[in-house]
């Protein structure tokens, strides 16, 4: 998610305020390659809810958290 797009400032916004500071090394405009990254264990995404489970089966990935605040 490119520093532009209004979602990414709320997500910075969001860890802001919950003082989550992560490390960020790379950032993907491309939604497959950024899927593969998280496949490999090499980070982390956010996937909307209602494709949580989509998600989980076709990239064998888990779920670290949730939060209803940002939308």
């Amino acid at each position: 998610m490119m520093r532009m797009s209004s979602l990414r400032g709320m997500l910075d916004q969001w860890l802001d305020k919950m003082r989550i500071h992560p490390k960020v090394v790379g950032e993907f405009d491309d939604n497959a390659l950024l899927l593969v990254f998280g496949q490999a264990g090499e980070g982390v995404f956010m996937v909307l809810t209602v494709f949580e489970t989509e998600v989980k089966q076709q990239y064998q990935v888990q779920i670290i958290g949730r939060t209803d605040k940002i939308r």
